[in-house]
């Protein structure tokens, strides 16, 4: 590993450290043999000291992670970290629960961010502080879809919708977004056993309310959403597009709708709500407003 990839593997540990709300001797002594054994000078020690002195949020432990799995790194270099990180947090009896909650997290983002994922958002940034400094929409990119991570299932719409001999009428950003909170459903539904007819009446009636789609369009849609989830299509790929080109107000009434699918057959199982969690996760929704919304189902979910 690079030094700055080294610092920035340190800085996930320190961060996730605090996730019980205290950080204990033997975690703190784990950190200083790992720095040690990496070979860091005094210097590089500043911001990882800067850590562990005082707490850190969860919102922050998240984006410490996603930075690390945003570099360029060696083969291994993510599993290494999820050991060590297991490892400080013990097994899994003695988590908190507040531990266990972010290791679910940091697993997903080791598992899915990628180093075109994180330069994106690093340019983001750039471009958020200079180009869009005035005259700023909520959502600057709500009018686009980006070359670097294009929409699949947006493609493979407007062929069916070709090849059928009908014209999809709107505009592209709304059938964008439509096919990718679509690509998002289509996950949760097929985390059991595919569709039943209560989950397809509750997507339905989503896609129909949100963006106004008519029979025609909702069939087409439905067929793409199934190809798209066959075809094992790369969740975070569909998250980062879709963080792009939506507010968080839109996200969290995705959520909620995330959540009536996977009840839609009276009970949530466990694997529908850590799919849910995982979404949320890479759609940028903080932990606070992820249980503001499943609180609301906490009745309907398995135990």
């Amino acid at each position: 590993m690079s030094r700055a990839l080294k610092v920035a593997f340190l800085k996930v540990l320190a961060a996730v450290a605090w996730a019980d709300g205290a950080v204990e001797p033997d975690e703190r002594n784990r950190i200083k043999v790992l720095f040690n054994r990496f070979g860091l000078d005094p210097s590089e020690r500043k911001p990882i000291d800067a850590l562990l002195d005082r707490p850190v949020s969860f919102d922050k432990a998240v984006a410490l992670t996603k930075d690390f799995a945003g570099r360029i790194a060696p083969p291994g270099a993510r599993r290494e970290l999820l050991v060590e990180i297991e490892a400080m947090l013990g097994d899994e009896e003695s988590r908190a629960p507040e531990e266990g909650e972010l290791l679910e997290h940091v697993r997903a983002i080791l598992s899915s961010h990628t180093v075109l994922d994180g330069l994106t958002e690093r340019f983001r940034g750039l471009f958020s502080r200079t180009l869009f400094a005035r005259g700023r929409s909520e959502n600057p990119h709500a009018g686009t879809v980006t070359e670097g991570v294009r929409n699949s299932a947006l493609a493979r719409l407007a062929d069916l919708s070709r090849q059928r001999g009908r014209t999809l009428e709107g505009h592209e950003a709304d059938w964008n977004r439509a096919t990718l909170v679509g690509v998002l459903l289509a996950r949760i539904v097929h985390v059991d056993e595919g569709w039943s007819g209560r989950e397809r009446e509750v997507v339905e009636r989503a896609l129909a309310g949100r963006f106004g789609l008519d029979d025609f369009a909702r069939e087409l849609l439905l067929t793409v959403m199934d190809e798209e989830v066959g075809r094992d299509t790369d969740l975070q790929r569909i998250c980062s597009e879709y963080c792009r080109i939506s507010t968080m107000e839109q996200r969290l009434e995705d959520l909620e709708v995330l959540f009536e699918v996977a009840v839609a057959d009276d009970r949530a199982s466990k694997e529908e709500i850590e799919e849910i969690r995982r979404i949320a996760d890479l759609l940028w929704i903080s932990r606070p407003e992820y249980f503001a919304v499943r609180d609301r189902y906490r009745d309907r979910i398995e135990s």
